[in-house]
């Protein structure tokens, strides 16, 4: 974010309610084909975030579509279904610690 010293700095959080996101999820997949794996979903899931005040990364967060306190609840929600679902391929996440060698 160092390149954006001396900006306004806005993040824009927009997070959809379940029926919305699995609307838009149908939509994608029959306009452009792109089928996303449920293990790619649940990874998603268990690694998602939000933007924090106490980061100082941004000057505002705002959020578009759903108020903060029913997005923070989704995102605990998502949080702890990609964590307690099994992976169906039995292999490590991408973001998982791995040793190159």
């Amino acid at each position: 974010m160092k390149n954006f010293k001396g900006f306004f700095r806005i993040a824009a959080v927009i997070q959809p309610d379940d029926p919305e996101l699995e609307r838009r999820s149908k939509k994608r997949t029959q306009e452009d084909g792109k089928v996303v794996p449920e293990s790619a979903v649940l990874e998603m899931k268990s690694n998602f975030s939000l933007p924090e005040d106490r980061d100082n990364l941004f000057d505002r967060i705002d959020f578009v579509e759903l108020p903060k306190d029913v997005v923070l609840q989704l995102v605990r929600q998502y949080n702890q279904e990609g964590k307690s679902k099994p992976r169906q391929d039995g292999g490590a996440g991408r973001f998982d610690n791995k040793k190159s060698g």
